[in-house]
């Protein structure tokens, strides 16, 4: 029951540990699950504990701070209840990080399942990821070493995320942090799970909240540099949506901006 991995599920609503199985888990597991009442439940499930607390706060960024403050093992998974994890995943992360043992973290591979119009990054060669190529990822590719994490006192934003009032952004303002504070991270090109972008609970679409919260997220991030990357952003995501021009999304992020 002593395992390396153990995977952080930010969930809702949730009456049992269904989740284990549906998401393929098959290790230890923290289930930080956001619903009506407060109640702490643990059960032991083919050798891996599983704990699951339930509060009745809301905010993925308090989620996850919540399911870390339960954790115990060295390798941390951060995970949405939206992913299916591939089998013997947990080798995959072990391995990766015996292949890297300077890394403090690691960001894998996901695959999707469904159609829907959204931007994905795939992820082509191992190599040291910065600030400014870094960004792209989120959160259920993370896996940390735990003691690096806490070391360096690393928490998720309240502000930002599904259920916050920013709909999107602590991923990367989590890997703001981590680089401020010199943690080593890594790319790795292995798929660990699969993931339906199609039951997201904060993204509903490249609409004028999307690109509002894009703007407040943008003069956090890069104070310096938000009005450069919002012309790009501005180019970039009207790839994605037929509803708004390149000059509506960029007016929609500096409104953001200047009410940062």
């Amino acid at each position: 029951m002593d395992k390396e991995v153990e995977v952080l599920v930010a969930c809702m609503k949730q009456k049992d540990f269904s989740l284990y199985e549906k998401m393929n888990i098959n290790t230890n597991a923290v289930f930080a699950n956001q619903s009506d009442e407060f109640s702490y439940k643990e059960i032991i499930k083919d050798g891996n504990v599983l704990k699951m607390i339930t509060t009745n706060d809301r905010g993925v960024g308090k989620n996850r701070n919540i399911a870390i403050l339960f954790s115990t093992a060295k390798y941390l998974v951060f995970a949405d209840e939206d992913l299916t994890y591939k089998d013997n995943f947990h080798n995959t992360i072990i391995e990766a990080f015996h292949k890297l043992p300077k890394a403090d973290m690691i960001i894998f591979d996901l695959e999707y399942s469904d159609n829907s119009n959204c931007e994905r990054t795939k992820i082509k060669k191992i190599k040291r990821l910065n600030i400014f190529n870094s960004m792209r990822y989120g959160a259920p590719r993370f896996v940390i070493k735990r003691e690096s994490l806490l070391k360096n006192n690393l928490w998720f934003s309240l502000l930002y995320g599904g259920g916050a009032p920013y709909s999107s952004g602590e991923d990367s303002l989590f890997l703001r942090e981590a680089f401020r504070k010199k943690l080593r991270i890594y790319s790795y090109p292995v798929v660990i799970a699969t993931t339906d972008t199609s039951s997201s609970t904060w993204f509903k679409g490249y609409n004028e909240k999307y690109f509002f919260d894009k703007g407040i997220l943008l003069a956090n991030l890069f104070p310096k540099l938000k009005w450069i990357i919002a012309i790009y952003y501005s180019f970039k995501y009207s790839k994605y949506t037929n509803e708004f021009s390149i000059l509506q999304i960029f007016r929609l992020i500096k409104k953001g901006i200047k009410n940062f």
